[in-house]
C-alpha cells in the first residue's frame, strides 16, 4: 500500500511536459503563440494557465516555458530558460528511401525521425508503385508529420524533407555525404560489419529500394556513384523496416 502511494506521488510530480516546434528566436520573455500550437494547447490538449510546455525553435534549442494566458486562437507564455540539449546524434544521416504506397512511407518518416534521422529523401525508383498526384502538398504532410516526430522523440533539430526525386537526382544530391550505403539482399557484406570501418565519419545516406528491391541498373549506377552495398539481415524485411533498421543501426552504433 505504500508502494502504490509512493508511486502515485512520483507520477505526479513527473507530469509529462509536452513539446512544440515554434520558428522563433530563442529568448526569455513573453511569447506569443497562434495557429496551429495554439489549437493544440487549448483545444486538444486543454492545457491551462500555469502549465509548462517546451518550445524548440528547430535549430538545436529548447525553451521551458509557462503559459500565463490564453485567449481565443492565442497562447501567451513566459520563457523561463533557454538550453542547448546533447540529444542528437552527431552524425547527419539521410534516408533515402522510395515512396510506398499508403501510410507506410509516413511510418517510415516517423519512426526515422524518432530514432534521430534528420533528412529524409523520397524516392521515384524504377519499381515505385506509388503514385504523387501533389507533390508538394503530400511533402507538406510528409514534414508535418517529421515535425511531429521531431516534438514527440526530444528532437531539436527540424527535419529535412526533400521533394521527390529520381535515383541518379538523388545520388547527385548527397554526393557532398562522406559514405553512402545502398540495400541489397545480395550485398556480400552485413551493415553490421561495416560499423568499425565506419567510425568517425560526419554523414551517412542509406539508400532503401521499394518492396521488390532497387532494379540493377539502379544499383549499378549507385555503385557508380561510389555507394557502399549492404545486407541489413538474413531475414526478408520489409521496405519501411529495412530504413528503420538501417537508419538505426547508422544513428546509435557510429
Amino acid at each position: 500500500m505504500r508502494f502504490w502511494q509512493s508511486r502515485k506521488q512520483g507520477e505526479a510530480n513527473t507530469m509529462h511536459v509536452y513539446r512544440f516546434y515554434v520558428p522563433i528566436k530563442p529568448q526569455i520573455g513573453v511569447v506569443s503563440l497562434s495557429g496551429d500550437v495554439a489549437h493544440r494547447i487549448c483545444n486538444v490538449l486543454r492545457k491551462r494557465v500555469g502549465d509548462e510546455v517546451v518550445l524548440t525553435d528547430g535549430c538545436g534549442h529548447e525553451m521551458r516555458a509557462r503559459i500565463v494566458e490564453m485567449q481565443r486562437g492565442k497562447v501567451t507564455v513566459a520563457v523561463e530558460e533557454v538550453t542547448q540539449p546533447s540529444r542528437e546524434s552527431e552524425m547527419l544521416v539521410c534516408v533515402a528511401a522510395s515512396i510506398l504506397k499508403g501510410e507506410r512511407f509516413e511510418l517510415l518518416i516517423q519512426k526515422a525521425v524518432e530514432v534521430g534521422v534528420r533528412e529524409i529523401l523520397p524516392l521515384l525508383s524504377c519499381r515505385t508503385v506509388a503514385r504523387i498526384s501533389d507533390a508538394e502538398k503530400k511533402r507538406s504532410r510528409w514534414l508535418s508529420i517529421a515535425i511531429s516526430a521531431m516534438e514527440q522523440s526530444g528532437g531539436c533539430v527540424l527535419p529535412r524533407i526533400y521533394e521527390p526525386m529520381k535515383l541518379e537526382e538523388a545520388l547527385q544530391a548527397l554526393s557532398s555525404f562522406d559514405v553512402k550505403l545502398i540495400l541489397h539482399e545480395r550485398a556480400s557484406k552485413m551493415m553490421r560489419e561495416l560499423v568499425n570501418e565506419l567510425r568517425g565519419i560526419k554523414s551517412a545516406a542509406i539508400f532503401v529500394g521499394p518492396e521488390g528491391g532497387f532494379d540493377d541498373s539502379e544499383v549499378e549506377l549507385a555503385l557508380a556513384c561510389g555507394a557502399i552495398p549492404v545486407c541489413l539481415s538474413k531475414r526478408i524485411l520489409r521496405a519501411e523496416t529495412a530504413a528503420i533498421v538501417g537508419a538505426s543501426i547508422l544513428v546509435h552504433c557510429l
